[in-house]
């Protein structure tokens, strides 16, 4: 077993983390890519350093790897290339990636994986759904699998060539993902896959509001921004009421099964496996009026029997059914 000390990702805050960063600057973009001189002070303090925001890795108190991400105009791109906007999705807010170095010694999924996973924590939080980078050349596969788009001209000379390029937070979120699970790296190993239909991955930015101080149900705060999301959740559904219930998927059933109970005419219940049939059991509690329309479980809803029992005079007057 490794007697190395456990890998620590964070925004870089300490002197001594900075320092580290202008050398592993240095080592990757005057050393290994001949993007600048080499320094006989072997440390290279980047044009942005006081805009940046470093995300990094530690191993103990040795720097295994760093990205940087800025937000503020002009990019380093804008510099590059006339026009920068046109390559670009409209309506996005943008942040600039620079400065992905690994130490060779770390290099692998582990340390990438983390970094990535904070560069998606900072972008939430910053409310960013487009970032822009200049990849070098040599990683331009690595790149594409992470869903980042290339645009306009290639950037720089002789070795240390760029590829513009952009990726936006939904297809981040997706692709990043999908990376990282299948990289062939002995020094990563992905956690647990849960095939169950429960419980739901809760997002990060969610957990993080779960640790604030809760509000009172009483107070001014939490009655506005309860009307907000019943509001926002009208327009979603283009209903003109909706009500939140706090429970399970079975109270949900339920009150759908009591709102059917209001309506006219006799129903109709798909059934092809276990959540069929607890709309069969919820439908025959509530004493609702109804045909049930069952398949085997997981096989397909034969959707031209539903059709001809759709068709039957008198019509059904409403349908229940999961669709997954």
């Amino acid at each position: 077993m490794s007697s190395r000390a456990p890998l620590v990702f964070k925004f870089a805050t300490e002197d001594w983390e900075f320092e580290q960063i202008h050398r592993l600057n240095h080592k990757t973009f005057a050393e290994e890519i001949p993007q600048h001189q080499p320094a006989a002070t072997q440390r290279l303090v980047d044009k942005f350093h006081a805009e940046n925001t470093y995300l990094i890795c530690l191993c103990g108190r040795k720097l295994a790897g760093m990205l940087a991400v800025r937000g503020a105009r002009p990019f380093s791109l804008d510099q590059k290339l006339e026009k920068l906007d046109t390559y670009l999705p409209e309506g996005r807010r943008i942040c600039e990636i620079r400065l992905l170095a690994i130490e060779k010694k770390f290099r692998g999924a582990q340390v990438l994986q983390g970094i990535l996973a904070l560069l998606w924590q900072h972008g939430i939080e910053k409310g960013y759904d487009l970032a822009i980078i200049s990849g070098t050349t040599r990683q331009f596969k690595l790149y594409q699998h992470l869903g980042f788009v290339p645009f306009g001209p290639v950037v720089g000379t002789g070795e240390a060539q760029f590829q513009p390029m952009y990726v936006t937070l939904e297809t981040f979120e997706t692709t990043a993902r999908e990376f990282l699970r299948s990289s062939p790296s002995r020094s990563f190993q992905p956690s647990a896959v849960n095939f169950l239909p429960g419980p739901v991955t809760v997002r990060r930015e969610v957990r993080r509001a779960f640790e604030q101080a809760p509000e009172s149900h009483r107070a001014e705060a939490f009655i506005k921004d309860f009307g907000a999301t019943k509001q926002v959740l009208c327009e979603l559904v283009r209903a003109a009421k909706v009500e939140l219930f706090l429970g399970s998927g079975t109270l949900a059933n339920d009150i759908v099964g009591g709102q059917l109970v209001l309506e006219q005419g006799r129903g109709l219940v798909l059934s092809n496996g276990e959540f069929g049939e607890r709309l069969l059991d919820h439908a025959k509690r509530l004493g609702l009026q109804f045909d049930a329309l069952e398949f085997p479980w997981g096989e397909p809803v034969d959707l031209a029997s539903v059709l001809r029992m759709l068709e039957r005079k008198p019509h059904p007057g409403w349908l229940w059914c999961v669709h997954c």
